[in-house]
């Protein structure tokens, strides 16, 4: 094989794997292998361990007369879950075969409608003209407020801090600012104010250096969002007590 055949022989090669039918096991024996399962009821397939590093594949339900749970053997995360379940004709997973020590184990490349566990990919900086998503979801920090000074209170960090313990003189402190960080903040604790300083040296609103904003008392919750518009300022946005 020469270099310029490369991409007929490749979409010659035969991709395509028997679906070895229920209760049946999937042993990869080429990259890029598909198998498509059709299922005639609700059933059980076994994609076995590979045997080397690199492999793809994918399995797609391609015919749904029931539900088929993959088990993978030895896991498809770091976790170690097994069992995926495709419902719908279209599911599918594409797993790529990694080497973790002495041990060959399949990890998930890509899925859809399977709803298989996959780490999330945790980032501390992502740069887009536009970012467009179906839901945003705060990280979400406990935090308990302490002290009556700055510095002494409760950290708070970037996402949603749910806070406890306010009693009108116990605070929070606001993390350093960065430009663009959004810290929320909901005190839990009804009819209670609750203090928020920044961080030393820092200002929020026209407040002066280093005084703290005060969310108001509330029959149950008070909410707060401070977001920083440079590295030594925030502005607050105070919801309505309630």
């Amino acid at each position: 094989m020469t270099a310029h055949r490369l991409p007929f022989d490749g979409y010659r090669a035969p991709w395509l794997m028997t679906d070895p039918g229920a209760s049946g096991t999937i042993t990869v024996d080429r990259w890029g292998a598909m198998v498509p399962i059709v299922s005639a009821t609700t059933e059980t397939r076994t994609l076995a361990v590979p045997t080397k590093a690199g492999l793809l594949c994918t399995v797609l339900l391609d015919d749904d007369g029931g539900d088929v749970t993959l088990t993978v053997t030895s896991g498809y995360n770091q976790t170690g879950d097994t069992t995926i379940t495709l419902d719908t004709a279209g599911d599918f997973v594409t797993f790529i075969s990694v080497k973790i020590g002495s041990n060959y184990r399949w990890r998930i490349a890509a899925q859809e409608g399977t709803g298989a566990t996959v780490t999330d990919v945790t980032a501390e900086t992502i740069t887009a003209d536009t970012l467009t998503a179906t839901a945003l979801k705060l990280a979400v920090n406990a935090v308990a407020a302490a002290g009556s000074l700055q510095g002494e209170g409760g950290n708070l960090v970037a996402g949603l801090n749910v806070v406890s313990a306010a009693d009108n003189t116990k605070c929070v402190d606001l993390p350093s600012a960065s430009a663009g960080t959004v810290v929320a903040v909901v005190s839990a604790t009804a009819a209670k104010t609750l203090p928020v300083f920044p961080a030393t040296n820092e200002s929020i609103d026209n407040a002066s250096d280093n005084a703290a904003v005060t969310l108001g008392a509330a029959t149950a919750y008070t909410t707060g969002i401070f977001i920083a518009d440079n590295a030594s300022h925030w502005v607050s946005i105070l919801g309505d007590t309630a």
